[in-house]
């Protein structure tokens, strides 16, 4: 069972489910100073395969979910996902 919330959701828990990447690789990249999507990438390789939408359980690119762990001043309004080059509203 996934959390619907990913900020709720606990350490283990996949974000990036084409990379395997966890809630706490993102929470750490972001406490050690990410402070974009591209810094959360680079730090993790989250969001580089280009199929969360596919396998993500909750059924949307990982880049949606990811910039919610950003601080809320470095939040865009719009991403556009560097991997499947889909725009979501955040």
């Amino acid at each position: 069972m996934i959390t619907e919330n990913v900020l709720e959701a606990p350490d283990d828990e996949l974000v990036c489910w084409c990379a395997g990447v966890s809630v706490k690789s993102i929470r750490e990249a972001v406490q050690n100073g990410a402070l974009t999507l591209e810094d959360i990438r680079a730090a993790t390789g989250a969001c580089i395969k280009g199929d969360c939408k596919n396998t993500n359980p909750r059924g949307r690119c990982c880049s949606v979910e990811i910039v919610k762990f950003l601080p809320r001043g470095k939040r865009e309004k719009t991403v556009e996902c560097p991997c499947c080059h889909n725009q979501s509203i955040i």
